[in-house]
């Protein structure tokens, strides 16, 4: 079939440069955009989940590679995205075994990757960690690169539908027992602590310094035995590692509040904005103000409060509530109404119960 006129002009505006990896389900290449002289890496996929590049393509987060284009075209889909210069973990490691230290550090940055992404509306899941696909770049900052068999995390499925990952690296519920999740991830994060701290898969060779416990915990065959949250992960780690944590509780709670996830100034600054507003709604006039007053004020705010956060999906809470964490839209409307209502209710409560 003849690629549409469109998708054409677009993926014609790139130069190849070099192929730098093939096979029959990608294609991955070194291109040039003859209008800025860039170099972009452009990936060719006939296996693909186009929701992960959609949702990369809205994320600005220094240690995710930038998506600039994704073109889908009679199953075909092309990615164009930042080009990284710079060595992976697997070609540092080809230099000697790491220290504990160092790979602490670079495990807190991968991290602090994966909270971004486990934390969207839509969570994704990496599945393919491995030291190939870590790249620190020139200027020593952590890249986690090759999403192409990440998916979206879906509260309603049992189990994956495509058995994907790379063996040794994926976690066992990636091979069809159960559905993959965050903590898959985490697992795949405890088995490149301990190839680059031993140069060995732990079935192989076990760590048994400093990191040993937290790499246990995090290759447990049971999910529920792992870290629940890299959050809970890098904590650890940073504990380890003799530092103090530099992640408080309010720091999480301001990251992951509805707007700021995705680290892209113009959320963070309407956001802010948002939150300012629902913090004046209070404080304004505060001492001019009755009490029946000040608390019609208050149920104000934590019904609209309670409205972002249910519709931002403010630490997954969707997922948790029942005929929000399926995939069915007409039973997902029926339960925002629902909980929209609910929410309305609990404000106008609180309003009569102290007037």
């Amino acid at each position: 079939m003849e690629m549409n006129y469109n998708v054409g002009y677009k993926l014609s505006l790139y130069k190849e440069l070099t192929v730098i990896n093939e096979s029959d389900k990608s294609k991955i290449e070194l291109v040039q955009n003859i209008v800025d002289n860039k170099i972009y890496v452009k990936k060719t996929l006939s296996n693909y989940k186009i929701e992960v590049f959609k949702e990369l393509q809205n994320i600005d987060n220094i240690g995710i590679p930038k998506v600039y284009e994704v073109i889908e075209d009679e199953g075909i889909l092309y990615v164009i995205e930042e080009f990284i210069n710079g060595k992976t973990l697997e070609e540092i490691q080809g230099e000697g075994v790491l220290s504990e230290d160092k790979v602490i550090e670079y495990s807190i940055k991968i991290c602090e990757i994966l909270e971004v992404l486990h934390n969207l509306n839509s969570p994704i899941i990496h599945r393919d960690i491995k030291p190939s696909n870590i790249i620190v770049d020139n200027n020593g900052i952590v890249k986690l690169i090759d999403f192409d068999v990440s998916r979206i995390h879906k509260s309603d499925e049992n189990r994956d539908t495509q058995i994907l990952g790379t063996e040794g690296y994926a976690s066992p519920e990636q091979f069809g027992f159960n559905q993959t999740d965050s903590r898959s991830d985490i697992y795949s994060i405890g088995v490149l602590m301990n190839v680059l701290t031993t140069g060995k898969l732990p079935r192989d060779k076990k760590n048994d310094e400093k990191l040993a416990n937290i790499i246990e915990k995090c290759v447990k065959i049971s999910p529920n035995e792992r870290y629940k949250t890299c959050l809970e992960l890098k904590e650890d780690l940073e504990l380890c590692s003799g530092k103090q944590i530099k992640y408080r509780k309010s720091k999480v709670f301001i990251r992951n509040l509805p707007g700021f996830r995705r680290g892209k100034p113009s959320y963070i600054l309407a956001a802010s904005l948002w939150y300012i507003f629902l913090v004046l709604a209070i404080f304004i006039d505060i001492g001019t103000k009755s009490f029946s007053y000040i608390i019609g004020d208050i149920s104000m705010v934590i019904a609209l409060l309670g409205l972002t956060f249910l519709y931002g999906n403010y630490n997954n809470i969707q997922s948790m509530l029942p005929l929000l964490k399926g995939n069915n839209k007409s039973m997902r409307k029926v339960g925002f109404t629902i909980y929209t209502i609910l929410i309305i209710i609990f404000a106008g409560m609180m309003l009569n119960i102290f007037q």
